[in-house]
Order: C-alpha cells, then sequence, then structure tokens
C-alpha cells in the first residue's frame, strides 16, 4: 500500500505515515523497518505456514491436519448469516482452543508441567482427544445419532451444511465444559 500511495501528499495514509515516521519512537522505529523489508508474497507466507503445520508430529498438528488437510480456509469465516457464538465454537474446535481434557492438560498443572497425556481422563475414562469426544464417546451418543456424525473429518470437511456444523461444535463443546 506504501508503494502503491508513495507520492500522493493528500493521500490520509500517506500523512498518517510521513507524521508518525518523523517521531523518533519505537513505533516509528518498527514502521520505517517495515516498510523497507521485502515482504513476502501471499503465497510464499502459504507455503511457510503449510511447513510449520505439516511437519510437526505435535498432537495439535496433527488434528488440524485431519480437520483441514488442504489447509483452505473454510466457508464458515466467508458466511455472514452464521450465528457468531456458534462459528466462534466451530473455530476453537477447529484449532484446539477448547477445555477438552487433551487440551487443557497442557497448562493446567499450575508450574508443574503439563499433565501426561494418559492423565488426560474422560468422565467415560477413556483419553479425551477430539477424535474420542466426536466419534466414541457415549456422552455424545445424541448428538451423534441427531446429525448421523460418524468421524471428526464429516464434521469439518462438507459433509454438513455450515450452519450445522457450527451448531454442531457448539453443542459438543458445551458438554463438555
Amino acid at each position: 500500500m506504501e508503494t502503491e500511495r508513495n507520492g500522493q501528499a493528500d493521500d490520509p495514509l500517506m500523512y498518517a505515515m510521513q507524521v508518525v515516521t518523523q517521531d523518533n519512537t519505537a513505533v516509528s522505529t518498527i514502521i520505517r523497518h517495515f516498510c523497507a523489508t521485502n515482504l513476502p508474497s501471499m503465497q510464499d507466507f502459504m507455503h511457510r505456514v503449510h511447513g510449520r503445520i505439516t511437519a510437526p508430529t505435535r498432537m495439535r498438528c496433527i488434528v488440524y491436519r485431519t480437520i483441514n488437510p488442504t489447509f483452505a480456509i473454510h466457508g464458515v469465516y466467508r458466511d455472514t448469516s452464521v450465528n457468531d457464538r456458534f462459528r466462534m465454537s466451530f473455530t476453537r474446535f477447529r484449532l484446539s482452543a477448547h477445555n477438552l481434557a487433551i487440551e487443557s492438560g497442557r497448562w493446567n498443572r499450575r508450574g508443574r508441567g503439563r499433565l501426561p497425556l494418559e492423565e488426560r481422563m474422560c468422565v467415560c475414562g477413556a483419553i479425551q482427544t477430539e477424535l474420542h469426544v466426536v466419534e466414541v464417546c457415549p456422552i455424545l451418543d445424541n448428538v451423534r445419532r441427531t446429525y448421523n456424525l460418524q468421524s471428526l473429518e464429516d464434521l469439518f470437511n462438507g459433509k454438513y451444511n455450515i450452519d450445522q456444523s457450527c451448531i454442531m461444535c457448539h453443542k459438543i463443546l458445551n458438554l463438555y465444559n
């Protein structure tokens, strides 16, 4: 944007940039550095992100690759008619930003490190992962029957319309809160 608008004295962005970069503040230094740096193209940036997700063997990355194998932007983020509360549940589930034991065990031991995987238990007695919750946990039997939900991949990969997927994620997370 700076390159396109450079030399346009009446442009509000360029005026703001000129005022900010004339000061000798931390922000002006950051902005000057940012403008002087050659930024990667969106394709290069996405390639770098793709590499960081596909290489690791951490559980979060494995689950995300299962949910979003093509690393595509889901339609839920383009559809403005989806209830925001349900969309947030969908996003939280998709990014492992939920309160299931698999995730809360990463941070719940106050200064004593992570809870070992085998101790991140569901009330049904199994290790509480996203896969367990969606596919086998008896607590979710009613939701699975109601929506004919069979796999974690089905929830995120287009088997259901966007509203149904978001509502299911919301119900799942509410059942385990």
